[in-house]
């Protein structure tokens, strides 16, 4: 037991070698210190309190306007970092003392306001620990800056400048800068809104052109990337039709959601569901910034996919007969247009809609106008077609969403 001990006393000794070689504290003589019990436990609650490989990063906490800072590192309480504030003055007494009007520095805190991918300054330094009246919604970080000693080979003492009052000459501390910036978390403020919520489907390797529709055992992902200024969001999956099954994330879920989130994983949970073909399926994602509700509610943004059916696939509805026949746009919320490059004979087209089952839905025997109203049909992939003295000339999906 004695000599593991001396083992582990002896690594102290080497760790608090170096880390007063790097704070330049050269006045910590370890190696000739002989370890008892009360100063074992005094080196031992240095270490643990004062070394740089202890220091608890701060933590910022956010709200609807406020955001609150926390846990900022220690540091020495008798630094001074000259023309700091504005306005005091130190002169040079000699190589090893200053006469100072500054004061002893405290940490400085300053806001900044997350846009697109860099960081915008908002205000300037303050000692103050929680910023209030954020007017502005978004995701926020505080910079934090620490007084630390300049240390010089110049003052043999303790390597460092000492600092007097200026007029009295008592001793204030020691001369000091800046540390390098270090960053709290980032926090929300404000409520979230819909401009917040951006998502899209990924294609799971069917190669098919439309964005919301996936070949029978594909891989369904979204990516969420786009959704900005939340710090919780909920996610649920709804089956339009087939047995109408529902399944979500049950509560909400701290974090963000990844760029590239498995909705066939998630879909097919305990039960080994899996997405069936000829049906529709609306995804519900929902995000908030915890510490300040949506007011009435919640921010949500729903889409709808379609499973195409097994066999074909949804590679075969893609290919268009006629190239110089489209309609658009597409996906539509229910209204859209027939663009054709000769539309002199309309009354010689028909035209039909289908669901995935075959189902005839509604049915055109003269094309008479370009303008078409299916805000009445559900949300949904569905299928169009074209035809022209019996010949077929366009056969195409047309998604609605709603």
């Amino acid at each position: 037991m004695v000599h593991c001990c001396a083992k582990f006393q002896n690594s102290v000794k080497l760790i608090f070698s170096i880390t007063s070689k790097f704070l330049n504290h050269e006045k910590y003589y370890f190696n000739s210190i002989q370890f008892n019990s009360i100063q074992f436990n005094s080196i031992l609650y240095f270490f643990l309190f004062f070394s740089p490989l202890a220091i608890l990063g701060q933590t910022a906490t956010g709200g609807c306007n406020t955001i609150t800072v926390s846990n900022i590192p220690s540091y020495p309480g008798d630094v001074v970092v000259p023309f700091n504030p504005s306005g005091c003055v130190t002169s040079v007494q000699d190589d090893c003392g200053r006469i100072s009007t500054c004061s002893v520095a405290k940490a400085q805190l300053r806001l900044e306001r997350k846009s697109g991918s860099s960081w915008v300054t908002v205000g300037n330094w303050t000692e103050s620990l929680v910023f209030n009246n954020i007017t502005t919604h978004g995701t926020y970080r505080v910079a934090v800056r620490r007084p630390q000693y300049i240390i010089t080979n110049s003052c043999p003492m303790d390597n460092k400048i000492k600092i007097f009052v200026q007029g009295t000459g008592q001793f204030l501390g020691f001369m000091g800068s800046w540390s390098a910036l270090s960053y709290t978390n980032e926090v929300v403020v404000g409520p979230t809104n819909t401009s917040d919520i951006s998502y899209t489907f990924i294609d799971g390797g069917g190669g098919n052109s439309n964005p919301l529709a996936f070949d029978f055992g594909e891989t369904v992902r979204m990516d969420a990337s786009a959704s900005k200024n939340y710090d919780t969001y909920w996610l649920a999956i709804i089956e339009q039709g087939g047995f109408n099954r529902y399944r979500s994330t049950g509560t909400w879920q701290s974090g963000q959601l990844s760029a590239n989130y498995d909705l066939s994983k998630f879909w097919k949970g305990s039960q080994n569901w899996q997405f069936d073909p000829l049906v529709s399926y609306t995804v519900q994602f929902a995000v908030a910034n915890s510490q300040c509700p949506t007011p009435g509610g919640w921010t949500n943004l729903d889409k709808t996919f379609f499973i195409c059916p097994a066999g074909s696939g949804c590679k075969e509805l893609d290919e268009e007969e006629d190239t110089e026949i489209a309609v658009g746009p597409n996906p539509t919320s229910g209204y859209f247009r027939i663009f054709a490059a000769d539309w002199s004979e309309p009354d010689q087209y028909k035209m039909t809609l289908h669901d995935f089952s075959g189902r005839l839905l509604q049915q055109w025997e003269q094309i008479e106008s370009t303008e078409y109203d299916l805000t009445s049909m559900p949300a949904g992939m569905y299928l169009l077609h074209i035809w022209k003295d019996q010949k077929q000339v366009l056969s195409t999906k047309l998604s609605i969403i709603k």
